[in-house]
Parts: C-alpha cells; sequence; structure tokens
C-alpha cells in the first residue's frame, strides 16, 4: 500500500523563530513526526496540508489554520497575558498539555500541569511571541514585558542565509534550524519538569512552617539549595501574601566553613533586581574585616556588591545581620 506524503505548511524566504518553532513543536507530536515541512505562500497547497502556520492569514483551530498576521487579530495565552500570540504561541496554546506531556511521560489530567505550562509559556514562549511581534523587552522607567530567559529568537535569524550570499538555501537553513528549536524546546521542558518543578513543595512546607510559627513572618528559611523564586510569588499570591517575605535564607555550601549560611534579598517582583528590602549600602562589596568592623559581627563573612546575598559563618549570626538590616531599611524609610 503506497504512502499518503502529509504535509506541514509554513511560509517561504527568510524564516523567524516562531515559525521554525511552530513546527519544531508540531514534529514533537506523533500526528505530525513524520509529516513534510512545505514551504510556499500557494493557497492551493495550502489547502493540501494537514496544518498550515504563520502563513495563509487565518486562525481557525478547527481548519488547523494558525496564523497570526491577519487584521482584527488578538490572541493571547490567557487573560492573564497582554503579549498577542504568534505562530508558535498558538501551537503551545492549543498542543503544548499534549506536548509536554509526551516529553515529561506525564499524565495529561495531572494537578500541577497548568502550573508547569505557565512557566514554559512565560519563559519561553512568552518572549518568541513578544519579539515576532515587534515587542520590546521594556522601555524605560516601565517594568519588563515578559522575561528573556534564552536568546533563541536571535541565534534563529542568525541561522538564514547572509543577504550577502550567492547561495540562497532557505530551507535547507530551516530545517536545520528546526532542529535547534526543537532541542531547545526539549530541553528545557525537561530542566522545567524535573529541577525547577521538584521544588515548589520544598518552598511550599518552608513558607508554610513560617506562616504557622510566625504569620507576619519576613524571612523564609529554606533546607535545599533549589530554584525558589518562582514558586515563592505563586504561593504568597495564592496565600494573599504579596509581599510579606523579604528574604530567604539557606545553608551555603560554597565557602569552606562548616555551618555557613547565606540570605538571598526578594525582588520585588519577577525578573527585576529591585528589591523588597536591601542591604545598607555602604555594607556592600567590602572585605570581611571590613564587614566586620561596620557590622560589629564577628561571624559576617560577605555581602555581594550588588547587594542581593550576604553570607555569614553561622545561621544565629546571619539572623542578627538581617535583623540589623530591617533596622537601618526601617529608620531610612522614616527619615524619608
Amino acid at each position: 500500500m503506497e504512502k499518503i506524503q502529509k504535509f506541514i505548511g509554513v511560509h517561504p524566504g527568510r524564516f523567524h523563530c516562531d515559525d521554525v518553532l511552530a513546527c519544531g513543536l508540531l514534529m514533537l507530536l506523533p500526528g505530525y513526526t513524520n509529516h513534510t515541512i512545505i514551504r510556499t505562500r500557494d493557497e492551493n497547497t495550502l489547502a493540501m496540508c494537514d496544518i498550515v502556520v504563520d502563513v495563509g492569514g487565518i486562525y481557525d483551530h478547527n481548519r488547523k489554520r494558525y496564523d497570526h498576521h491577519q487584521m482584527g487579530f488578538n490572541e493571547t495565552y490567557s487573560e492573564e497575558h497582554t503579549i498577542p500570540l504568534c505562530s508558535a504561541g498558538l501551537i503551545f496554546k492549543h498542543y503544548g498539555a499534549l506536548i509536554v506531556s509526551i516529553i515529561t511521560n506525564t499524565e495529561l489530567n495531572n494537578r500541577d500541569l497548568p502550573m508547569i505550562l505557565d512557566k514554559i509559556y512565560r519563559d519561553f514562549i512568552q518572549g518568541v511571541d513578544a519579539v515576532d511581534n515587534g515587542i520590546g523587552f521594556t522601555e524605560e522607567g516601565v517594568e519588563p514585558n515578559y522575561y528573556p530567559v534564552n536568546c533563541l529568537p536571535k541565534r534563529i535569524s542568525k541561522m538564514n542565509p547572509p543577504w550577502n550570499s550567492e547561495i540562497q538555501d532557505f530551507d535547507y537553513r530551516f530545517s536545520n534550524a528546526v532542529v535547534v528549536a526543537q532541542t531547545e524546546f526539549y530541553n528545557y521542558v525537561t530542566d522545567c519538569y524535573y529541577v525547577w518543578y521538584p521544588a515548589y513543595p520544598i518552598v511550599y512546607n518552608a513558607i508554610q512552617k513560617a506562616i504557622e510559627i510566625d504569620d507576619n513572618v519576613e524571612i523564609i528559611e529554606i533546607q535545599e539549595k533549589c530554584p525558589w523564586t518562582d514558586h515563592l510569588f505563586r504561593i504568597e499570591k495564592d496565600l494573599k501574601k504579596v509581599g510579606q517575605f523579604k528574604f530567604v535564607i539557606t545553608p551555603n555550601k560554597k565557602f569552606q566553613i562548616f555551618g555557613c549560611w547565606s540570605a538571598r534579598t526578594i525582588p520585588r517582583k519577577l525578573g527585576i533586581r529591585k528589591y523588597r528590602v536591601t542591604f545598607p549600602e555602604n555594607w556592600k562589596g567590602l572585605s570581611k574585616q571590613q564587614l566586620q568592623n561596620k557590622t560589629g559581627l564577628k561571624g559576617s563573612i560577605n555581602i555581594h556588591r550588588s547587594g542581593f546575598v550576604a553570607v555569614c559563618a553561622s545561621k544565629q549570626c546571619l539572623l542578627q545581620l538581617l535583623k540589623l538590616t530591617f533596622n537601618l531599611y526601617s529608620k531610612k524609610k522614616l527619615e524619608k
């Protein structure tokens, strides 16, 4: 029996990260793994394709048409997001849950899957949507529109033939770019699921333990050195304690001193380097001896010159340092 060739349609010529990634995502699905990518703008040819992305001027999920260039298109990933989707965002919105469940070998009804999908969209896909729609990372004095965690759009763009090359082999380079984007996405998803996601219960339990002792607690102790920032923001929102927590303290194994602890400041919002409480300016970047002279604490070791982390020889000393910091910070606010 003759095998029927099936196609994914996409536009020809210069490619961008959104159309490349859209094709790469589709080919992670069993139903499209063996499809042939055909690059064309011919409507008759597109009509023969099983699915079409980033070309054709139509967005219709039932017809498997996923373009975003037409007037009136304003689809976003969810009501919480404002950046319009591009073809990669559209494919992720409709097929992301299935793709991620296949990569991670998890059930589609996993209760935590929405949290994982939101993380992947916000950190990986959203930046691709923004770049393709001409939305900058930020404007002066304005909070970030999104949080770029990789430079994939720029890397994919560089895979196009140079403008002054005699060989304009777009289709060949497009195929190579799909592999790059697909691999990058696959690696990010596995890291998210196997590294980022397991930290959630650790952070949740640490916060619950802290607020059981003191409902107004501002310092959270996490015993494991794990990715806690995203989880803390999600949990404090769920607990209606947004902005309450100021520092996270953990045992520090970097410094070869037994019992060493570190404190990290918590940013006001994800992705920005403005903090809820900061260490005093005249403590930052000092040598160990200078810092001990300034603070009067013999166990103080280091405060990074950017002021986002402090290290002390013991947990007790670190808590004393944070108490001094809170006192000086409150005094500074009163003086204003």
